[in-house]
């Protein structure tokens, strides 16, 4: 009787043992659902500038959209601002969609270039896409038009 309580104990204590240690070994290896990858903006910065167009300050950025806000003196005025992004998680994202603002103006061209649906930005890595406003070089109007356009990059995990 004695042994067979003995041993009830030591079995109670090697699954003790057991189950903790799997608890601190799965706490150790991050059981947990991977996070979603960040697709970051690092900077943003004005490329190139025609025929009089401008920024009025500096774009406001936060993750993955950016607010532009440019000055365009007359018809044929452009501004471009390189946007650099990063991948910093160990997970390759691919582009899904980019939601843009729609102008105040017809006479306002807002593209971007150098990205389109569907690139794949790797793991820990950089890319930088271009988005340049402009006023439109056929229009009519003679006047300086000012602009506040968005752009939101969506992304998913490969």
């Amino acid at each position: 009787m004695k042994k067979s309580v003995v041993l009830i104990w030591v079995l109670v204590s090697i699954l003790f043992i057991m189950s903790s240690s799997f608890t601190i070994y799965g706490l150790y290896l991050n059981f947990r659902e991977p996070a979603k990858p960040e697709l970051l903006v690092q900077s943003v910065s004005v490329s190139d500038t025609e025929n009089g167009g401008g920024s009025i300050g500096n774009p406001i950025y936060s993750n993955s959209s950016i607010t532009f806000s440019s000055s365009l003196l007359n018809p044929g005025s452009s501004v471009t601002y390189k946007v650099t992004f990063s991948n910093d998680s160990n997970k390759d994202i691919i582009l899904t969609d980019f939601e843009k603002s729609t102008p105040e103006s017809s006479d306002i061209n807002f593209e971007l270039v150098g990205v389109t649906k569907g690139n794949i930005i790797s793991k820990n890595s950089t890319f930088d896409m271009l988005v340049k406003i402009s006023y439109d070089s056929e229009s009519k109007g003679n006047t300086k038009i000012n602009t506040n356009l968005t752009v939101k990059v969506d992304y998913e995990e490969k």
